[in-house]
């Protein structure tokens, strides 16, 4: 058995650096999968953060 502790991190503090990532990963995320693992996907993600002042 083991005894643990974890820190849940959420997606909605857009103030802290790791929020920050993890909401940009969400978005990359959703983008990769409408365009796949390529250069529209990384400008589309980048834009809409941007745009949305999350990441």
């Amino acid at each position: 058995m083991i005894d643990l502790k974890a820190k849940i991190i959420y997606a909605e503090n857009k103030k802290d650096i790791i929020g920050q990532y993890i909401i940009f990963c969400h978005v990359f995320d959703e983008q990769r999968k409408i365009h796949g693992r390529n250069k529209s996907a990384v400008e589309n993600t980048i834009r809409i953060c941007q745009n949305e002042g999350g990441a």
